[in-house]
């Protein structure tokens, strides 16, 4: 569970929290997500993970690929496409949800696992996360 501050989306879901002292702020919840402009092509608004596909990639937790692949026909803009259906690895994940908490990276010049090398573009995301007790192994 997120705690308020250390999650990159707490500044962005600000502005959906009641304010204290205003007007039925007691009875108002925070919206479950931002409503961001659809940022990939192939995740349609009526999609039950629409909001939260699109808070991920608007935030910049997720990113999309590029248009052009086979069906994947770039439009106006060349919005990237999501995938929904592509797996996500464990480096993959550890860079999301590293992101999210708004964790400082680790970069420590002895490796946790074997199967990342400090050139590796996951390698800080990995250590953090591992260093955080989120994954082992």
């Amino acid at each position: 569970m997120l705690r308020a501050g250390q999650s990159a989306l707490v500044p962005a879901l600000r502005q959906h929290h009641a304010q204290p002292g205003g007007q039925g702020a007691r009875a108002r919840l925070p919206d479950p997500y931002i409503d961001f402009p659809p940022v990939f092509q192939d995740v349609p608004n009526t999609s039950p993970f629409y909001h939260f596909v699109n808070t991920v990639g608007s935030l910049g937790l997720m990113n999309g690929y590029q248009c052009g692949g086979p069906g994947e026909p770039c439009l106006p803009g060349n919005v990237p496409y999501f995938r929904p259906y592509n797996n996500i690895t464990r480096a993959q994940l550890s860079k999301v949800v590293v992101l999210a908490r708004g964790w400082p990276l680790l970069n420590p010049p002895t490796r946790r696992s074997p199967m990342f090398r400090p050139a590796s573009p996951f390698y800080t995301f990995v250590e953090t996360a591992a260093a955080a007790h989120i994954i082992n192994g």
